[in-house]
């Protein structure tokens, strides 16, 4: 056999490495349409990634995140597929109402929109976003299954309140709240706080500020520890001064100040909203 020339054979070896980096991404589905078919045959999330061909961090998005060790073996449990925005996607995002690009849309097995995620996320965080979209998905059948045979399962409901609220779906995730309620009003389980805190960050993440007050409230009135009612308290209070409510949100802090055992970290979150409270216009 005659010795390949070193030139070649160095040319072999770059030809044969460079495939290599390609073959670590995605592997994405040609269309919407064909995603939508694989996630409905196989009951998984797609995964919409919405670009546009003059974004420098969707570019980064796809190197750093999409090919990242941790993220690429949670992307082969989604259905993954890309839309340009100013394309063959421009309905979809108006229809998501893509803000930004890069953004993640999540969709369920019957195409219908569960979850979001904005602009660009380091890997591990991203990662940890994927993980919950993915677990979300794949309990679900199993809660519903659970409460449909066993209506007084207040730990599935509570899983459930979570999952819904974590997909945007706030009726589904009110009923189920509402159902632990009632069976037991005085909270002694402890499964209300969590459900009640997700469907008031679903309330914030819909941009529906107003309505997440009450339900922060409902979180700090059922939280068992200082922690837990300090958490949602503050989250109230952060609320109303997104809303440039200075009022409510003043108020708010100088009770969250008054408590005994509120932790060091978040006085420190408190001082600082207070701070910026009172810094608003009086109206």
């Amino acid at each position: 056999m005659r010795p390949v020339p070193a030139i070649l054979l160095a040319l072999l070896l770059v030809l044969a490495a460079a495939p290599s980096a390609r073959a670590e991404g995605p592997a994405w589905a040609a269309t919407l349409d064909e995603a939508k078919s694989t996630a409905a045959a196989s009951g998984r999330l797609v995964m919409v990634e919405v670009f546009s061909d003059t974004c420098p961090v969707c570019k980064k998005l796809d190197a750093e995140v999409l090919r990242n060790a941790e993220v690429l073996p949670l992307l082969a449990e989604v259905v993954p597929v890309r839309l340009n925005q100013g394309k063959e996607g421009k309905t979809q995002a108006k229809e998501w109402r893509v803000a930004e690009t890069p953004t993640i849309v999540f969709l369920d097995e019957t195409g219908r929109k569960v979850g979001a995620i904005g602009g660009f996320l380091p890997a591990r965080l991203f990662a940890g976003e994927l993980r919950r979209a993915i677990s979300g998905q794949k309990r679900l059948p199993e809660l519903r299954e659970r409460v449909a045979k066993d209506p007084s399962d207040l730990a599935a409901r509570a899983l459930l309140a979570t999952i819904y609220a974590d997909r945007g779906d706030l009726e589904s995730a009110t009923a189920a709240i509402e159902g632990i309620a009632t069976a037991d009003p005085q909270n002694e389980k402890g499964l209300l706080f969590k459900a009640w805190l997700a469907l008031g960050e679903a309330y914030q993440a819909a941009n529906r500020p107003a309505e997440a007050i009450p339900v922060f409230r409902q979180a700090a009135e059922s939280g068992k520890t200082p922690t837990e009612v300090g958490y949602a308290r503050i989250s109230l209070a952060s609320t109303a001064l997104d809303m440039k409510d200075a009022a409510t949100a003043i108020a708010e802090c100088q009770e969250l100040l008054k408590m005994p055992d509120l932790t060091k970290d978040h006085r420190v979150m408190v001082e600082g909203l207070l701070k910026r409270a009172r810094a608003l216009p009086a109206k």
